[in-house]
C-alpha cells in the first residue's frame, strides 16, 4: 500500500464561500491540506446555519481500493486524541458536481472504498455549523504498484532573479509509466511558502530578498500523481538604476613626470550611495595600473596617455561604473641647465678668445 498526493490546485469549489478556507500546497509528506492558520492542516472556518466544507481533487483514479483518512485537530494547535475531533461532521468522496459517492460522520473511522473504473474523484470534509475545525486528509491506493518518477538531481531555470523580470524552470525525469500527455506543472514557492501553478513566474518588488525555488509534478499513464522535491533558484535582487555619469570629468595636477594627479565627477544614482564612497581606477594606454584617489606619475610613464574611471556599490547592492575618461599624454619634466663657461684668452684688440663649457 501506497500514500499518494493531490494536486490541490484544482480543488473543487461548489459554493462561492467556504470552499478554499484550506489553501493547499503540493506535499511529499502525503497529506493534502495545508491550512493558513496552522502549517500542515487545512481550516473548515464557522460560517453560521450552513457548515463549512472543502473539497480537494484526487484527479482521475483508476479502479482499485482505496482508503480515506480524516484527522482532526484541536484549534488550540495539539493534536486531537487518535485523530478524533466532534467539530468535522462528514468526510467522504464526492464527483464532480458535488455529490456523494461515500461518506462517514465518525472522525475515528477510515473510510475504504473501491472504484471498478476510472473515476474523477474529489475528497470533501464537512465542519460542525458555528463551529472551526483542523484536519489533515490521507489516503492510499493497493491497486497496481507505481513505478516512481526519476527526476533529474538538478532543475535548470531561465530569466535573471530581479525584480520585473520572468523565471521559467525546466528538469528532466523518467517515468516508467509513461507520461502521453506531456504535460507537467510548475509549482512556484517564495521562501518555502507556496505561489501558484504556472509555466513563468514574474518577479516583483514584494519578493525582494526571499528566496525563489520550484518544483514539478505530474499524473502518469498509470494514473498516479509524481512530484520532485523542490530546486532552489536563489533569492531575488532588485532591478538596478543605473547610475547616471557627468560626460566629462576634470583632473587636477599636471600630466609631467613627478607630478601627482587626482580625479574627480558628477553623477547620480536613484538606489542611493549613502556612504559617498567612489573608488578611482587608473590607466595606461588603456591597460589598469591601480585604484587609489591619486596617481603619481613618473619617467616610465612619459610618452604613455593617462585615463581614469570611477566605480561604487549603490545602496541596492548593484556595481555601478562610468566608462574612462581620457586626461592625456603624459611629458617629461623640463630640467634647468647646470655646468659652468670657461673664456680663455686675452681680453685687448685683435685678439682670440676661446668659450669652452662644462
Amino acid at each position: 500500500m501506497a500514500y499518494y498526493t493531490t494536486n490541490s490546485e484544482k480543488k473543487y469549489a461548489s459554493t462561492a464561500a467556504g470552499a478554499f478556507d484550506a489553501p493547499s500546497t503540493l506535499n511529499t509528506t502525503y497529506y493534502l491540506a495545508e491550512g493558513q492558520f496552522n502549517p500542515g492542516y487545512g481550516a473548515l472556518i464557522r460560517s453560521g446555519f450552513t457548515a463549512d466544507r472543502d473539497f480537494y481533487h484526487l484527479g482521475s483514479l483508476t479502479p482499485g481500493n482505496y482508503t480515506l483518512d480524516v484527522d482532526g485537530n484541536n484549534w488550540d494547535y495539539s493534536n486531537s486524541l487518535f485523530g478524533n475531533d466532534s467539530n468535522i461532521a462528514q468526510f467522504g468522496i464526492a464527483d464532480s458536481f458535488g455529490n456523494w459517492i461515500d461518506y462517514t460522520t465518525n472522525s475515528f473511522s477510515e473510510l475504504s472504498f473501491s472504484l471498478d473504473t476510472t473515476t474523477n474523484v474529489y475528497a470533501v470534509v464537512v465542519g460542525q455549523t458555528y463551529t472551526d475545525a483542523e484536519y489533515r486528509i490521507f489516503y492510499t491506493y493497493d491497486g497496481a504498484s507505481n513505478s516512481p518518477a526519476v527526476w533529474g538531481s538538478s532543475a535548470s531555470h531561465t530569466g535573471s532573479l530581479i525584480s520585473g523580470q520572468t523565471v521559467d524552470a525546466s528538469v528532466t525525469y523518467s517515468d516508467a509509466d509513461g507520461n502521453s500527455d506531456g504535460v507537467v506543472g510548475t509549482y512556484w514557492y517564495l521562501d518555502d511558502v507556496y505561489q501558484t501553478i504556472a509555466e513563468t513566474f514574474t518577479l516583483t518588488d514584494d519578493h525582494i530578498g526571499q528566496t525563489l525555488a520550484f518544483r514539478f509534478a505530474f499524473y502518469d499513464d498509470a494514473g498516479n500523481f509524481e512530484a520532485s522535491n523542490a530546486y532552489t533558484a536563489g533569492e531575488i535582487v532588485a532591478a538596478n538604476s543605473p547610475a547616471v555619469w557627468e560626460s566629462s570629468a576634470s583632473y587636477t595636477g599636471s600630466l609631467i613626470s613627478g607630478q601627482t594627479v587626482d580625479a574627480s565627477v558628477t553623477y547620480s544614482d536613484a538606489d542611493g550611495n549613502s556612504d559617498g564612497v567612489v573608488g578611482t581606477y587608473w590607466y595606461l594606454d588603456d591597460v589598469y595600473q591601480t585604484i587609489a584617489e591619486t596617481f603619481t606619475l613618473t619617467d616610465d610613464h612619459i610618452g604613455q596617455t593617462l585615463a581614469f574611471r570611477f566605480a561604487f556599490y549603490d545602496d541596492a547592492g548593484n556595481f555601478e561604473a562610468s566608462n574612462a575618461y581620457t586626461a592625456g599624454t603624459i611629458s617629461n619634466f623640463n630640467d634647468g641647465p647646470t655646468g659652468s663657461v670657461t673664456i680663455s684668452g686675452t681680453a685687448a684688440e685683435d685678439q682670440t678668445l676661446t668659450l669652452s663649457s662644462t
